[in-house]
């Protein structure tokens, strides 16, 4: 057998200095994986990506700025759903940026400071790929839930816009009238492109497609004579939404309506 040499003996313990071995020991003594060692390393070393994911080094952080955890802004799929059973995404925003200190010192009142504020930070979040819901933003901002929900309210409505904070994002909420609004001028004749143009609120385009893809999906599965229960299950939709498509596909294609056996 091979003699190892001094420095083999002198530096290779220092290789068990490290926060994974330090866990793996946890494991083994305190919690019963001395037989499953490979198993212990594998969810340490998961354990140790997830913390990567969702931390981030102080350096980075900007005076005025917060680190954040959201949901992924991945359309109805993670909508309804315990926020325990989600998935998060680490989200640098700024909570006080020195726009906000100019606006104060020249006497902007303080409601019109905090609805700017509050869409800022929806807008950040969505830009790095995950969606807040009003209750982050009422307590990032430390303003009770009922305010948050009249502050976007009126910003939207002032500014002509849809803020895309959760309920929009994973078709959740009050989103129902934009949806029925897009899915009638789509039935008139319009195309996507022209629909965009023709509301009162500014949406992007890929809001427009998100909106017509789950009509036209309901039309499909109304053909093969679905029910509505087993359709809102299949597409996550609401009831409440669904109610509203039949309505208009009942005006707009009866054949689908009096060929299926569940809607009278």
């Amino acid at each position: 057998m091979r003699k190892r040499s001094t420095r083999y003996r002198d530096y290779h313990p220092l290789l068990a200095k490290t926060v994974p071995n330090a866990l793996l020991n946890l494991f083994i003594e305190q919690f019963g994986y001395g037989d499953k060692v490979v198993l212990a390393q594998a969810m340490i070393e998961r354990i140790l990506e997830t913390l990567m994911d969702v931390l981030q080094p102080a350096a980075l952080v900007k005076p005025g700025q917060m680190v954040w955890l959201a949901v992924p802004a991945d359309g109805p799929k993670y909508a309804h759903q315990p926020m325990d059973k989600l998935p998060k995404k680490r989200v640098t925003l700024d909570l006080i940026t020195l726009e906000d200190i100019k606006r104060f010192e020249q006497g902007v009142p303080i409601p019109e400071i905090r609805r700017e504020r509050e869409a800022r930070l929806i807008r950040q979040t969505r830009a790095q790929g995950a969606a807040l819901a009003q209750s982050d933003v009422s307590l990032m901002t430390l303003v009770g839930s009922c305010t948050v929900s009249t502050d976007l309210k009126r910003y939207q409505r002032e500014n002509g816009c849809v803020l895309p904070y959760r309920g929009v994002e994973h078709d959740m909420g009050s989103t129902c009238t934009h949806k029925v609004e897009v899915i009638r001028l789509l039935e008139q004749g319009y195309l996507e492109s022209e629909i965009r143009r023709k509301l009162k609120i500014e949406h992007s385009l890929s809001s427009i497609e998100r909106y017509v893809q789950p009509y036209k999906n309901a039309i499909r599965l109304l053909e093969k004579d679905f029910t509505p229960v087993e359709i809102c299950c299949i597409l996550g939709m609401p009831a409440r939404l669904l109610e509203q498509y039949i309505k208009i596909i009942r005006v707009h294609h009866p054949d689908i309506i009096e060929n299926s056996s569940h809607v009278n």
